[in-house]
């Protein structure tokens, strides 16, 4: 039998299934952290489903919608491209997160000062102007790598942006982003990259981008969670901590993340607007 049993999975065929013993509303998202803070968040009233990537995710929706299933909703980053435009303009139950993703929302909310408080150094922290002048200098940092993720997806250069460690590319002790070293990274990763002088050109903001990702809420500036977090962790490190490096990794910031801010997210107004699509789609 050639395939995984991945290949054959349908998600909308399971959902459809869990239906007919599970009257809960359903909510379909892209990966178990998606789906355990749903299931944290809202104590469990609603039943979660994750597909594994956006587009499954959305496919699965659009498959749901088709068999008019009441009570569901699809819950996707938004991501760097501008494809859910489509989605959101017609009747499918779509709820993107905030921002990029769900760690970018997360940062938006004060459990992401809370996380800063708590692993680095108060001290520090007070020295740099606090923690939200922390936050806009993390920001600062990302604002390149933003520019080059929007790029990448709008020319289809298929970039391995998960297999460099933006980390690795900021200074501990300036916090400084050599960003000339982060795009070599990227050819090095890539068979038949752009020149480097493209993505410098994209990332520094002197090509301009056909569109600029950005999140119709007005959450700005706009960037992916992780690559936050990433930045995060190198602070915490030395300018506002002493962590160890084994302990600010992105993920493993954004596992605390999602942890501290379960019940921020649950209060917020894209929660209760989640809840409102959910009852209205009967």
């Amino acid at each position: 039998m050639n395939g995984s049993l991945r290949d054959y999975d349908r998600p909308a065929d399971r959902i459809r299934q869990h239906r007919q013993a599970d009257s809960r509303p359903v909510v379909v998202v892209e990966g178990p952290s998606d789906a355990r803070l749903i299931r944290e968040a809202y104590s469990g009233a609603y039943a979660s489903f994750p597909t594994g990537t956006r587009s499954t995710a959305i496919e699965a929706a659009l498959k749901l919608h088709e068999w008019k299933m009441p009570n569901f909703a699809c819950i996707v980053d938004r991501d760097f491209s501008n494809d859910l435009e489509e989605y959101e303009s017609g009747p499918l139950p779509l709820h993107p997160y905030e921002n990029a993703d769900l760690e970018a929302m997360l940062t938006r909310m004060n459990a992401f000062r809370a996380l800063l408080l708590e692993l680095g150094s108060e001290d520090k922290i007070v020295y740099m102007g606090g923690a939200e002048a922390v936050t806009c200098i993390l920001q600062d940092i990302v604002a390149p790598i933003t520019r080059l993720r929007a790029a990448n997806a709008a020319m289809g250069w298929g970039l391995a942006f998960d297999k460099v460690d933006l980390a690795d590319k900021i200074d501990i002790r300036t916090l400084s982003l050599n960003l000339d070293g982060y795009c070599s990274a990227l050819i090095s990763k890539n068979p038949d990259p752009p020149p480097k002088q493209v993505l410098l050109s994209f990332a520094t903001g002197r090509a301009k981008l056909p569109y600029e990702p950005k999140c119709p809420r007005g959450s700005n500036p706009y960037y992916r969670g992780r690559d936050l977090l990433a930045a995060a962790g190198v602070a915490l490190r030395k300018k506002i901590g002493s962590c160890d490096k084994s302990t600010t990794g992105s993920e493993h910031l954004a596992r605390i993340l999602r942890a501290i801010g379960c019940q921020q997210f649950a209060n917020s107004t894209w929660s209760e607007e989640l809840q409102e699509l959910l009852s209205s789609n009967t």
